[in-house]
């Protein structure tokens, strides 16, 4: 046992005397001897604990509890209760059975806490995470009390008690309650559970490891595991380097017919067990372009040693890729993603729109619920992939979900494409606050324009006596600017005179923009505008004319330069730090996802980010600093990282 389950044991002891009517000190005097009879050999202190420490721990918990307990009247304490639910026995001890409303009991279950469950136990409070154990337990409680003692139960409440004193001098007990209908909402859940374990337990192919805890440390036991060596003895544990040995040599042979015909659920358990790594398959969820298996490990293996396992499950899988999440937060399990090989696509309609809000379709998860990001909270969004990963069709979904849901009045675009690619299909929307920005120059310009605007708005919102875009009574459109590959964007220096590359395309697209009735389709640079002495003399006067207004082009970016027009990545970081209040967001978007473009400052100041499948994980790491990305399918497959979540979320895009 633990030194916290030890306390805990202790505790309730000390309860059940009290609340049978013994005083405080013969309460804690049954706690104290309840410590003692435990002796040090049933107890793993780990590096820090000691028997000192749990009697204070003990102490500090009791005196927590009735510095602040409520008063109710007691009916009984550590009540056995024994009866069926779904047709299997079960049998749960109430620690404290009090007067209710009426004819009516509660249920009191007390836990000792180092941290509470929920930052509040207010479930209307946003910052509320519902504890499905708590669930669980309640539900089983409310079916036993009711079919034993025969009467009504009102509610079954979780009273934590946390042993170290709030610093703020707030209360050390936090009670988290469910009502009766709260829980028999939940009961449906619980049968279920039950019976499938029940089920499990007495099916005669169930699989079961043995768990010699009290001989072996964990790692150890799963090494005699995986040489699937059973009827445990102590000549057996001797020889425990041996059998690891064994465990070598057993790594080298194969066995080509063992696999066919077999279940991907088996050769996960099978590939698992070659590595000392026992448990069993839980449910398996099949997605649009992923398959799920999930897998329960033993205790005492080490989630390291799983995840490091990816390679070796795709080997035994025969797939393309696998991506190990271990574990799968909030849960006690870990995943196995392979791609599905009966892929679907995942058609963009108007059905996923959310009118008059900024809330984008980003796709559809394992479990088939579809995902939306709210652009007012990201407030800005990265997205990285390489060709063919999916990046420009979430560009589009995003800017097609925005302009259908939104007017004029309430958002405008600046859309800045150096590729000329991607968002062309937009150069005729109402949304668009000047023409799409194709020449970096131009963009640097509009970047440069857009802290200004920003500036500006929250001098506005000062006047107005207000913080925020949100409580501004009058017109304020948030603005959206989009840069797909921006990473063109980063090479530009407004600081630098050197760093600006003369774009010679760009300008001559530019000069032909002015001059429609000239035909240079064919230039491609200065050297291609030559003197043909075969060219009439309006020719030769136009070609003249072309090569002054390309150098004085070139004056005036140089010119530009010198007056100390902002980069576009220093006016990318300002706007990722301020303008959200404003509402002014920034969607950027590369295929080259390397250190140099995606920079620390970037990174930071943009936390939502999506990244679709990349060539490394070197690339991986840069997006969203842990590998994954570079295991992805292509074509939509994606993790979006939420930074108000503590996990990637993996994501079917949408196809538009």
């Amino acid at each position: 046992s633990s030194p916290s389950m030890v306390v805990g044991k202790a505790f309730h002891k000390a309860l059940e005397i009290y609340y049978k009517g013994g005083t405080f000190d013969e309460a804690a005097a049954a706690g104290l001897d309840e410590i003692n009879s435990t002796s040090d050999y049933e107890i793993d202190y780990g590096k820090t604990g000691s028997r000192e420490k749990m009697i204070k721990e003990f102490n500090d918990s009791l005196n927590i509890y009735f510095e602040e307990a409520p008063k109710f009247e007691v009916i009984d304490a550590e009540k056995r209760l024994e009866a069926e639910i779904s047709k299997v026995p079960m049998v749960g001890i109430i620690d404290v059975i009090i007067k209710g409303s009426g004819d009516k009991l509660k249920l009191k279950d007390y836990k000792t806490v180092s941290f509470y469950s929920s930052a509040t136990n207010d479930p209307l409070d946003p910052e509320y995470q519902e504890n499905y154990k708590y669930l669980l337990q309640g539900s089983i409680y409310l079916v036993l009390a009711e079919k034993v003692l025969k009467k009504e139960i009102e509610s079954v409440g979780f009273i934590e008690i946390k042993k170290t004193r709030n610093r703020d001098g707030s209360p050390q007990i936090r009670e988290f309650e469910y009502s009766r209908n709260d829980l028999l909402e939940f009961l449906p859940t619980t049968e279920k559970l039950i019976t499938n374990v029940f089920d499990y337990v007495n099916n005669d192919n169930a699989k079961f490891f043995p768990n010699p805890s009290d001989i072996l440390n964990g790692q150890e036991s799963m090494e005699v595991l995986a040489n699937i060596e059973t009827g445990f003895d102590k000549a057996k544990i001797k020889r425990k380097m041996n059998v690891a040995e064994k465990f070598s040599e057993k790594n080298t042979t194969v066995d080509l017919l063992e696999t066919d015909g077999e279940t991907n659920e088996n050769l996960i358990i099978k590939k698992f067990l070659e590595f000392g790594i026992g448990g069993a398959i839980g449910e398996t969820f099949t997605g649009a372009s992923v398959i799920r298996y999930t897998f329960r490990p033993n205790r005492g293996v080490a989630m390291k040693n799983i995840g490091s396992r990816a390679d070796d499950l795709a080997i035994a899988l025969q797939a393309k890729s696998v991506r190990v999440l271990a574990p799968i937060y909030g849960t006690n399990l870990i995943g196995v993603e392979i791609p599905n090989p009966e892929r679907k696509v995942l058609d963009f309609d108007d059905s996923l729109l959310k009118k008059g809000t900024f809330e984008i379709p980003l796709g559809q998860d394992i479990f088939g619920e579809n995902h939306y990001g709210d652009l007012t909270k990201m407030p800005h969004l990265l997205i990285a992939g390489q060709t063919g990963s999916g990046k420009s069709v979430m560009l589009n979904v995003i800017l097609e979900s925005l302009t259908k849901q939104l007017s004029t009045d309430e958002l405008q675009l600046v859309l800045i494409d150096p590729k000329q690619v991607e968002l062309g299909f937009y150069e005729d929307s109402k949304h668009l606050m000047k023409p799409i920005i194709t020449n970096p120059i131009h963009a640097q310009e509009t970047l440069a324009d857009l802290v200004e605007v920003m500036e500006s708005r929250y001098k506005t919102l000062r006047k107005a006596g207000v913080r925020k875009i949100e409580d501004y009574k009058g017109k304020m459109p948030r603005i959206v600017c989009v840069i797909d590959e921006f990473a063109d964007l980063m090479m530009t220096s407004g600081n630098k005179r050197e760093e600006f590359k003369l774009n010679i395309k760009g300008m001559i697209e530019t000069i032909l923009h002015f001059n429609k009735d000239f035909d240079l389709s064919e230039v491609k640079s200065l050297e291609d505008l030559k003197i043909n002495p075969r060219m009439s003399e309006l020719e030769k006067e136009t070609i003249k004319e072309q090569k002054k207004a390309m150098k004085e082009l070139e004056k005036a970016i140089l010119e530009a330069s010198d007056l100390g027009i902002p980069s576009a990545e220093s006016s990318i970081i300002r706007i990722a730090q301020k303008a959200r209040a404003v509402g002014i967001h920034l969607i950027l978007a590369t295929q080259r996802p390397s250190a140099d473009v995606v920079t620390g400052l970037i990174k930071a100041n943009i936390p939502t980010k999506i990244a679709f499948s990349v060539t490394n994980s070197l690339n991986s790491k840069i997006i969203l600093d842990e590998t994954g990305a570079e295991m992805l399918t292509g074509n939509g497959d994606m993790l979006y990282q939420d930074p108000r979540a503590n996990h990637l979320e993996r994501l079917q895009g949408f196809y538009l």
